[in-house]
């Protein structure tokens, strides 16, 4: 039988978490936390499911799972590509299964969440927007809070690139974890999202 690696919040480090948050600011509730916990589980399975099916298997098994592909993404730094798709179900489309392919071989499947904090990060995105918007990734490296680039991303589809920060040291714990900038044809930053990975399996690129 064939092992998927897959990672996932425990609930007992869940727990551990919500004792020292609550302590420290009050702002998290056990009702709350019990959400991300249950919503973790959730997702944790269906990745799971999803990935004994497809691990080591040819991109085509995706499209048959999926359905129509949203984006695809060369990585700029290696042979890999990363394929955005929907999530059904997902009404206020929020969620993106993210298919990494190698040499058309299923090397990583992962669920991803926009705004997994809900409204803090919308106010997190208004108070990076000044740091990011219409600057060039030489100005946005600048920064402190954007030395942590992970990956370098063409879109096939326009050509301009994508450029993904991890940003765990500067946004809250149980918020979104990595930062993803959309740059136009003159390398300029366009869009700023927050995007949290509840559940991988496989070689990811977007480690947890």
């Amino acid at each position: 039988m064939k092992t998927v690696k897959f990672s996932v919040y425990g609930v007992s480090m869940a727990m551990v978490l919500l004792a020292v948050v609550s302590t420290t600011t009050g702002c998290v509730t056990a009702a709350m936390m019990g959400v991300k916990v249950v919503g973790g589980a959730v997702h944790s399975v269906d990745v799971e499911a999803q990935s004994k099916e497809l691990l080591d298997q040819p991109l085509s098994k995706a499209d048959a799972a999926f359905g129509k592909r949203l984006n695809t993404f060369q990585d700029t730094r290696s042979n890999r590509e990363m394929i955005t798709y929907p999530v059904k179900g997902d009404l206020l489309s929020q969620y993106r299964w993210v298919v990494e392919v190698e040499n058309d071989k299923i090397v990583a499947l992962s669920k991803t969440q926009f705004d997994a904090d809900g409204g803090q990060d919308i106010i997190k995105k208004a108070l990076l927007k000044d740091k990011v918007i219409k600057k060039s990734p030489k100005e946005i490296h600048a920064d402190k809070h954007f030395k942590k680039l992970i990956l370098v991303l063409r879109n096939r589809s326009t050509g301009n690139l994508v450029r993904v920060y991890d940003v765990r040291g500067m946004l809250d714990l149980m918020g979104a974890r990595y930062c993803v900038l959309d740059f136009d044809g003159s390398d300029r930053c366009t869009k700023i999202r927050l995007v949290g990975v509840p559940a991988s399996a496989g070689k990811s690129a977007l480690k947890r």
